[in-house]
């Protein structure tokens, strides 16, 4: 077992879910303190996990996915539905206001085209979690925004957001810990400008 100490980052909240019986695996979310969480959510099953965390003051959603390969459709499933489920009820909270959603996680959908949203045939292995995404995709209005390799040819760490225009930079460089490259966003504005100005208002 690793403690929120071992992995912890200073000026960061931690938010994780780790698989059950599971060696490796699992999820985190680390958010700046200075972000004010209303609402947290984490799950996870022997195979698939998944953690959200909403801020009110942002209007922003972050979610973080692991779904390992050969994960069954029942799994994954679940974890999506349960997704869908933070994201429907923050809405409803809102009074129907959408918040900026930024979902990221490795997805291990390796035969996806996410540049022309082409789905693998139905011939092939596993097609039943391609059609599961993509049916989160066009429910949430969502976009892709990797579109460069994260495990040796294969796109599987992906970004999601109904909000695309706000991120200037999406790139993938090496990783000295991990056989996976490092997904980095470059955002174009500050998101701490809202705290910041609540701050001064207090």
């Amino acid at each position: 077992y690793i403690s929120d100490a071992q992995i912890s980052i200073p000026g960061y909240i931690t938010l994780r879910a780790d698989r059950e019986l599971k060696i490796g695996g699992g999820c985190v979310l680390y958010i700046n303190k200075d972000v004010p969480i209303t609402k947290q959510f984490t799950w996870s099953d022997r195979q698939t996990s998944l953690v959200t965390a909403f801020s009110e003051q942002k209007n922003l959603f972050f979610a973080c996915v692991y779904r390992p390969p050969d994960t069954d459709e029942t799994s994954y499933g679940e974890c999506l539905t349960k997704l869908q489920a933070e994201i429907n009820s923050i809405i409803e909270e809102n009074e129907g206001r959408i918040p900026e959603i930024v979902i990221i996680g490795d997805f291990n959908l390796p035969n996806m085209d996410w540049e022309s949203m082409t789905l693998p045939s139905r011939g092939s292995r596993e097609v039943g979690p391609y059609y599961q995404t993509l049916e989160f995709v066009n429910e949430n209005f969502v976009t892709q925004l990797v579109t460069t390799p994260t495990r040796g040819a294969n796109i599987l760490d992906l970004v999601f957001t109904n909000t695309p225009d706000y991120f200037a930079n999406v790139i993938t460089t090496d990783s000295k810990i991990s056989d996976h490259r490092v997904v980095e966003c470059t955002v174009a504005y500050n998101p701490m400008d809202n705290v910041e100005n609540a701050k001064t208002e207090d």
